[in-house]
């Protein structure tokens, strides 16, 4: 029998990375390691040809569990060192069966799948609870259509949305951002214009896993890297679940509709007044009543406001009340045919 190599992580950098062996998965890692594997259920330590030192868990007869360290070049080197020694790596994933022999049936390995490849914390404990919500379907309370509706929501939790943070130059996005991520991710400067690009950051937002990306600033020269920069932004918005305006309390609330459009702009789901710290509480809460849409203060500075942006873009995305109802989340089509098949 063949052995084949299935990268279960992503090739993102990471922590740990998660490599299945399926097949002759003692001769590969003996000619790896120079050491055989441990008995199934087992955990060892092993060097793996010099190239990383790796967690080797045996699932079962023929299938294998390798974790080395998650960098991107370390991953490569040991999928090319595996492929060597006869365990190419392959893109199609095994089936959830293959994946998980401990699995108790296609629920539990399909929520197992899943786990494995959600982003968001705030997946586990709903994720979990999958299988015996599946064992119990009652189509006629939950049918199929508005478990298809909430799964679009949910499914969220597994692969991060993409929220734009987009407002006038010199509004302190970039300051907020670098707040929220705990880190420097964005270029800050008094002088306006400074981002000329966008810049991505993953941020942890109370659960959610979100793609966050800091605009240029709306309204800053008109040089040609400028124009590319808002052309980018341009070609980026549609693609975002969320956007965010975000402007001084000098600025005009709700923003400009023709400024908008200049931008590409066609809606904004929630509005946020930075540097809230310079201005009168009361006249922040005046304009945040008179809002259209959701609208709060926030100061990367101070950090007023910062856990309540956080809760309002996570319930904006996936509502509590989505991810608390007690009906099966449909995360795989294949649950469907599983349950069928249980009938």
């Amino acid at each position: 029998m063949s052995c084949t190599a299935h990268l279960l992580t992503s090739r993102t950098p990471g922590a740990v990375a998660v490599i299945q062996l399926v097949g002759e998965c003692d001769r590969v890692i003996r000619a790896l390691t120079g050491k055989s594997l441990p008995r199934p259920g087992r955990v060892a330590l092993r060097d793996l040809a010099g190239i990383d030192s790796a967690v080797v868990t045996r699932v079962s007869d023929d299938s294998l569990l390798v974790m080395p360290h998650g960098g991107p070049r370390l991953i490569t080197r040991i999928l090319e060192a595996l492929a060597q020694h006869g365990c190419p790596p392959i893109d199609t994933v095994p089936p959830p069966a293959v994946l998980y022999p401990e699995a108790e049936d296609e629920f539990e390995a399909l929520m197992l799948a899943a786990l494995a490849e959600a982003q968001s914390s705030a997946a586990i404990e709903l994720l979990l609870r999958q299988p015996r919500l599946w064992r119990n379907w009652d189509r006629q309370k939950h049918p199929l259509h508005m478990l298809r509706e909430r799964a679009v929501i949910l499914q969220r939790l597994i692969h991060p949305p993409l929220v734009a943070l987009v407002g006038p130059v010199n509004a302190g996005k970039s300051t907020l951002t670098n707040a929220l991520a705990g880190r420097d991710t964005s270029l800050t400067s008094p002088l306006p214009g400074t981002t000329r690009d966008y810049v991505g950051v993953t941020l942890d937002l109370q659960g959610l896993t979100v793609n966050w990306i800091d605009t240029p600033g709306i309204g800053s020269t008109h040089d040609s890297l400028d124009e590319q920069a808002k052309e980018l932004l341009r070609l980026t918005l549609p693609r975002a679940d969320l956007v965010i305006w975000a402007a001084p309390p000098d600025a005009s609330f709700p923003p400009d509709e023709q400024e908008l459009a200049a931008a590409g702009i066609d809606h904004v789901d929630l509005l946020v007044i930075s540097k809230c710290d310079l201005a009168d509480p009361a006249e922040v809460e005046k304009i945040c009543r008179s809002s259209p849409v959701p609208c709060l203060g926030c100061s990367a500075l101070t950090g007023e406001g910062s856990a309540a942006l956080c809760h309002a873009v996570a319930e904006k995305l996936v509502p509590a009340s989505v991810r608390r109802a007690d009906s099966p989340w449909l995360f795989d089509e294949r649950l469907v045919a599983a349950a069928e098949g249980g009938t």
